[in-house]
């Protein structure tokens, strides 16, 4: 008999132990619930402001990729020196063009606007700087360079050749063919091909003779840049010579014998 009261004891610590348990159960519920609620009312505005953050950056570089697409275009014009309906016909060509492009050789309107920019500043005219554009963009492209650069290489070589702006994917290829069959890269034919491309026209040397000359060269000097100006030097040494001699190294068309 003296068991039950210890029984009864027993199960009433047993449900008072339970009440305890479950009213700090409850309490700390209740507890973490005002903590995620807090937690969650930091995290979410915490989200919305790097998400504001975020779209004002998007925002902030769209505007200035728009302002400097529109800059570029507007110095285009004014450097042609388009006016009135003439300026706006030149706009929109251009517009249409890079946009076109830009997409197409994946580096963006504004990059090919810019290619442009540079096109005309080295002495193309707004037209010709149209034509001239898809070869700078495939440059750029294969070559992991910026258009500018592209630019002004693909025109070097132009003008050195007398090359029209037509002629523009031309030089690239020839650049592209050469680092196929070279060491050198194609930036580095262009850079080898700066420093006796002049040279090598006056001397009736076409584009591609005069890369494949820098390709042979390259296999021995291990760079286009070096054989450039090795090849430069060669050939004016040539010339210096035969002249001495009283040789003519030259046909009636201006070409070489």
């Amino acid at each position: 008999m003296a068991e039950a009261p210890i029984i009864t004891g027993k199960l009433r610590l047993k449900d008072e132990t339970g009440e305890t348990l479950e009213r700090v159960r409850s309490r700390f519920t209740s507890t973490f619930k005002d903590i995620g609620s807090v937690a969650g009312g930091i995290i979410a505005a915490e989200f919305a402001a790097n998400v504001s953050g975020a779209l004002e950056d998007v925002s902030r570089a769209a505007t200035d990729s728009a302002s400097a697409f529109e800059l570029a275009t507007a110095r285009i014009i004014a450097a042609v020196g388009a006016t009135g309906e003439e300026a706006e016909r030149l706009r929109r060509e251009l517009e249409e063009t890079a946009k076109t492009l830009g997409v197409e050789y994946g580096v963006g309107a504004t990059a090919a606007m810019e290619a442009m920019e540079a096109l005309v500043k080295a002495g193309l005219q707004g037209e010709e700087a149209v034509q001239a554009l898809a070869g700078v963009l495939q440059l750029a492209t294969i070559e992991g360079i910026d258009t500018s650069t592209a630019a002004n290489m693909v025109v070097q070589a132009m003008t050195q050749f007398g090359l029209c702006a037509e002629e523009a994917t031309r030089v690239v290829d020839g650049f592209v063919k050469a680092s196929a069959a070279g060491i050198d890269t194609a930036s580095g034919y262009a850079s080898g091909l700066a420093n006796v491309g002049a040279t090598a026209h006056a001397m009736g040397l076409s584009l591609e003779e005069t890369l494949a000359a820098l390709v042979q060269l390259d296999n021995t000097f291990g760079s286009a840049q070096v054989s450039g100006t090795y090849l430069n030097r060669m050939l004016l040494d040539l010339a210096e010579k035969a002249d001495k001699a009283g040789i003519n190294l030259y046909n009636a068309d201006g070409s070489m014998k």
